[in-house]
């Protein structure tokens, strides 16, 4: 499947087919494994809530980081789950 932006949503090529998309009706959800990422999470997060401000849901999936991951991502208003 590939995407590219039409001026009104998004056309979706599947199997030969064109689809167009009304892009408010899409919702893509990110789900990002961490553990033990600070040094790495604020350019991560930067990226991250440019893209939850144009819609998509973000969340981070803790594996039991003890470094301090949890409170930057839920200081910068993340979800961890």
């Amino acid at each position: 499947m590939r995407h590219s932006k039409s001026c009104d949503g998004w056309r979706v090529f599947m199997g030969g087919c064109v689809v167009e998309v009304d892009r408010n009706s899409v919702c893509i959800s990110i789900v990002v494994p961490v553990l033990n990422e600070r040094a790495a999470l604020p350019h991560l997060i930067e990226r991250l809530l440019l893209l939850q401000d144009q819609g998509c849901e973000v969340l981070l999936a803790d594996g039991g980081s003890d470094d301090g991951s949890v409170s930057l991502i839920q200081a910068a208003g993340l979800q961890v789950v």
